[in-house]
C-alpha cells in the first residue's frame, strides 16, 4: 500500500504527463507550415499539395515517433516507403488509451484546417449522439461540392477517425466526393 506522499507524487507524475500529451501534437499547424511554405506549396496544384502534405505528415508523424519510443530516427528512404495511415499506427502502440484522443484530434483537426482552408470554405466537426457514427464518421459535402462537415460519435477512435479523414482528403477531396467512403452531399435549401 502506498502511503500518502507516495500517491501524492503519483497524481503529479500524471498531471504533468497529461500536461505533456496534451501540448504533444500542439505544434502540427507550426511545425508542418513551416516545412510547407519552405517547399513553395501555395504555388503547387491541388495534387502536389496533396503529395507534399503527405510526406510532411509522415516526417511529423515519425519524428513524434522518436520522442516517445527508442527508435532515435528514420531514414527519408523508410519514410518515403510508408504510408501515413501505417505510421500513426505505430505512434497509436507508444500512447497511453487515455491520451490518444488527445494526441490524435490534433491530427484531424490539422487536415480539416488544411481541408478548409484550400477550398476557401471551414469544415465543422460535430460530435453527434448516433451510435452508427462510431465506426463510421460521416463527411458531407455541400450542393456546390465543398467539403462541409464531419460528424462523429463521442466514442469514435481518433487514429480511426483521421484515417477516414485521410483517406477522403487523398482519394476525394476537391476530386469526386461520390465515392462509397460514407459520403454524403447535402442540399442547403
Amino acid at each position: 500500500m502506498k502511503n500518502k506522499e507516495e500517491l501524492l507524487h503519483d497524481q503529479s507524475s500524471r498531471r504533468i504527463e497529461n500536461e505533456t500529451y496534451q501540448y504533444f501534437t500542439r505544434d502540427i499547424y507550426v511545425t508542418i507550415g513551416e516545412q510547407l511554405l519552405m517547399k513553395d506549396f501555395h504555388f503547387c496544384d491541388i495534387n502536389e499539395k496533396k503529395l507534399l502534405i503527405d510526406s510532411e505528415l509522415k516526417n511529423y508523424i515519425a519524428t513524434k515517433i522518436c520522442q516517445v519510443s527508442a527508435v532515435e530516427s528514420f531514414s527519408q528512404e523508410s519514410i518515403d516507403q510508408t504510408n501515413v495511415i501505417n505510421l500513426l499506427g505505430i505512434l497509436e502502440e507508444y500512447i497511453p488509451k487515455e491520451q490518444q484522443d488527445t494526441v490524435f484530434s490534433q491530427f484531424t483537426h490539422y487536415l480539416l484546417y488544411v481541408a478548409g482552408d484550400l477550398q476557401s470554405h471551414s469544415i465543422d466537426w460535430w460530435i453527434e449522439e448516433d451510435k452508427d457514427l462510431i465506426d463510421n464518421p460521416l463527411i458531407t459535402f455541400d450542393d456546390t461540392s465543398r467539403w462541409d462537415t464531419l460528424k462523429t460519435h463521442m466514442d469514435s477512435n481518433p487514429v480511426n477517425t483521421f484515417n477516414h479523414v485521410y483517406t477522403v482528403f487523398q482519394d476525394s477531396f476537391m476530386i469526386d466526393y461520390t465515392k462509397n467512403l460514407h459520403i454524403e452531399k447535402i442540399n442547403n435549401n
